[in-house]
């Protein structure tokens, strides 16, 4: 069943395509947040940090805040739309964070959902055109398939 978060304006035309439409609450990605005992999904975690270290990419994402979302139930959500809009980000650093954050999470078992916000009816995805972008992202297709259930 594959599910996807649209405005309840398009509702319908996403129920069309996708199984299922959710409602979800998002927070920062902060450590404050993480520390939360309450379940939420953490997005846009690749918009944290400007610029990358030299030696190293800065992803938004650790290995100590991975430890943290393992242990707590936190989920990671990754933001398709960013690829298009890139909101201050080159596409090529985008894709190479989402690829460091997924390899973290998949690394300390984090669970991992995945999905565009679409604003009007064309920007609608199909869903395996999605699940074939998170392969290319680096999840398995079984994580992709699990990524896109609400």
């Amino acid at each position: 069943m594959t599910s996807i978060i649209v405005p309840k304006k398009l509702e319908k035309e996403a129920l069309k395509v996708y199984d299922k439409v959710v409602n979800v609450n998002f927070v920062e990605g902060n450590r404050k947040n993480f520390d939360n005992r309450k379940k939420c999904y953490f997005k846009n975690l690749e918009l944290i940090e400007k610029k990358d270290s030299f030696h190293y990419r800065r992803g938004g994402l650790n290995q100590i805040l991975c430890r943290l979302a393992a242990r707590q139930g936190k989920i990671v959500f990754f933001n398709l739309n960013l690829l298009k809009e890139g909101k201050g980000f080159s596409r090529e650093v985008l894709i190479g964070r989402m690829k460091q954050n997924i390899w973290l999470c998949r690394k300390f078992k984090v669970q991992m959902k995945a999905g565009f916000f679409p604003s009007v009816k064309e920007e609608i995805k199909n869903p395996e055109d999605v699940k074939g972008l998170l392969i290319i992202l680096g999840m398995t297709a079984l994580e992709a398939k699990n990524a896109l259930e609400f």
